[in-house]
Order: structure tokens, then C-alpha cells, then sequence
């Protein structure tokens, strides 16, 4: 869009090094309280954790709203719900960050627009700013405090495609992705990193990244060095994190690339004895680790898991390891 823009209207030629940081152009929205509210178009959700990451949110005055798909959530009880607590944050000057929520957009219509009626205490003097907000026909006027804005996270083709004109032209918009806060120096390990997974897939002679390392996709090994130096707070050579990188992606290489693949191979050579089965994966990754989530791809049939679960040493009072279809999950509370 920006070469489009570039060429059509200043005949020139779109230079990113010239373009102020898409990072600091977000930083700038947030703390401009006269802004328009942000739309962060992006891949993979990858901008919320961006956001947080780079501190240019933070916990205790954001509160994020995360759209569902399950059954439960679906009725209009439960936006009821999430619009009370857009209601409350509004009131105290906070930060609503709307993730995959199309269905909350149309309550917050003069909101979004920034329709502002102002009303002045008479004992006071204070000027009391209020926005409506509405479900259906009902509506109701609701104080805001200083500091207020709604950061909207779409998916990027989402956006492009199903989200109407009107609703985006409400919105200062903003691309991000991972690549957008590294360094220079960290998009050279970018390169590296990709150049070694070349070779790894040259020796496995598999057709493609994605079928040596599974849910391999663009903003992967840039989200691998962001996590690796824990968003510049950890100082780290370049050497000491495409080692960090190596040993990450052989754990989500497949068995297959592991044994036709000699550079992949010594990167992980305890691959085999760590992650052969589920109960391995159990005790070397999730029993001893203090992450509170572990994403397990598999190829195995769901009572394979079962089947481990009801053997020793899973099947104790001390060890308290069920199994759950995401099918039996009817909201996300």
C-alpha cells in the first residue's frame, strides 16, 4: 500500500529506511489524547503480544476483550457483558484492546467516532465528558476519563476484505507485525536462521519449510528472537540466539527431518529420548516447566493421549493430568 501510495502520488519510490517506526508511530496514538482510536492490521494475532512486549501497553491500566466463536458466547448476554466492561474502562481512562471482536463494533459506534457530548457540574465547574453506548435499540450515555482508547487488532486479510469502509475509516491504522520491532542486527539472524532451515530442508528433501517445522509461518522466527531476548531485556550475542533458535525449531521439526537431516540432527541430539511419545513430552516439557501453556502438535489420534494418561506414573493422586476435547468447551469461561 505505502509503494502504491508512494508512486501514485509523489511519483517516487517507498524508502522504509526514511519511514518514522512503526512502533513509535503507535506509541504516539496511545499517548495523543486527541487521536483517533488504533486498528493494528496484523498476522497471526502477533500484535497483542507485541504490544505488551515492548511495554507499549501495560497490565494494570489495559483491558483486553477477546472475541469468541463458542456457543455459549454467542448471544447477547454475554456482549452485554463485554460492553460493561468497556463501560467501566472508560470511566477510568483506561485502554480496551478489542481482539477478533467484530461483533461488539456496532455498540460502539459513537465511541469510535469520538462523538463527545460535554456536560458541566454546576457546583464544581468540572466538565464531564460522555460517549453513548447501545445494544440494539437500547442506549445509554457513559463518562469518560482521561486517557480512554480502544486499540482494535484485526487480522490483516480479515480487514481487507470483510470489514466495511465506514467502520475502518474510524480508525488511525497501523500494520504490525514481529519483523517491525526488531533491530537491524536481529533481522541479519532473521536471514541466518532462514538460510539454515534452506539446508535443513535441502537434506530432507521435503518440498517446503512448513513440512520440515510444523505451523512454520512468516513471523515465526522473528517472534523466536523477540521471545529469545525477551524483547531487548536480555543481553544475548548473536551467536548465543540463533543457538536459542536452532535448538526452538528442532523441537517442532518432525520426526522424519530429524533422521535425514545431519545439520538438524545435532542441533537436538536427545530429540528421540525427550519427545518420542506423550508421556516423554509430559515429564521433559510440561511437568517441568514453569510456562503455564505448551502447544503439542501431533499426527496421533486423540486416545493415544488417553491411553498414556491411564498408565503409571500419570495415573496417581499426585500427578493431575486430564484430557479435554475442544469440542467440550461451550464458552470461554
Amino acid at each position: 500500500i505505502l509503494k502504491s501510495f508512494h508512486r501514485e502520488c509523489f511519483q517516487s519510490k517507498f524508502d522504509r529506511k526514511t519511514h518514522p517506526p512503526v512502533v513509535d508511530l503507535i506509541a504516539a496514538n496511545l499517548n495523543d489524547p486527541t487521536a483517533r482510536h488504533l486498528m493494528l492490521l496484523t498476522k497471526n494475532g502477533s500484535a497483542l503480544s507485541l504490544l505488551f512486549g515492548t511495554k507499549l501497553l501495560k497490565n494494570d491500566n489495559t483491558v483486553v476483550l477477546i472475541g469468541s466463536e463458542f456457543p455459549d458466547d454467542r448471544n447477547e448476554l454475554h456482549l452485554v457483558t463485554q460492553i460493561n466492561q468497556v463501560k467501566l474502562a472508560m470511566a477510568k481512562g483506561s485502554t480496551v484492546v478489542l481482539l477478533n471482536h467484530d461483533n461488539i463494533y456496532e455498540a460502539l459506534y459513537d465511541v469510535l467516532n469520538q462523538r463527545y457530548l460535554c456536560k458541566t457540574d454546576a457546583v464544581t465547574g468540572e466538565t464531564m465528558k460522555l460517549l453513548r453506548l447501545a445494544i440494539g435499540s437500547r442506549s445509554q450515555l457513559c463518562s469518560v476519563g482521561e486517557g480512554f482508547k480502544i486499540v482494535v487488532i484485526v487480522e490483516q486479510d480479515h480487514a481487507y476484505n470483510d470489514l466495511d469502509l465506514p467502520l475502518l475509516n474510524r480508525f488511525e491504522k497501523q500494520v504490525l507485525y514481529a519483523e517491525h520491532v526488531l533491530s537491524d542486527k536481529q533481522m541479519g539472524i532473521c536471514r541466518s536462521i532462514y538460510k539454515w532451515m534452506e539446508t535443513v530442508v535441502k537434506e530432507t528433501g521435503l518440498p517446503s519449510v512448513q513440512q520440515v517445522f510444523c505451523g512454520f509461518h512468516r513471523g515465526t522466527i522473528p517472534s523466536a528472537i523477540l521471545t529469545s531476548v525477551d524483547y531487548g531485556r536480555k543481553e544475548k550475542t548473536n551467536s548465543e540466539i540463533e543457538e536459542d533458535l536452532k535448538y526452538l525449531f528442532s523441537l517442532m521439526a518432525l520426526p522424519i527431518a530429524m533422521i535425514t537431516s545431519p545439520t538438524l540432527s545435532q542441533e537436538n541430539q536427545a530429540y528421540f529420548e525427550k519427545q518420542s511419545h506423550f508421556g516423554s513430552i509430559l515429564e521433559n516439557f510440561v511437568l517441568q516447566s514453569q510456562k503455564v501453556f505448551t502447544l503439542l502438535l501431533t499426527y496421533s489420534a486423540s486416545h493415544h493421549f488417553n491411553n498414556v494418561l491411564n498408565r503409571p506414573p500419570w495415573d496417581t493422586d499426585k500427578t493431575q493430568v486430564s484430557c479435554l476435547q475442544l469440542g467440550e468447551i461451550t464458552g470461554e469461561r
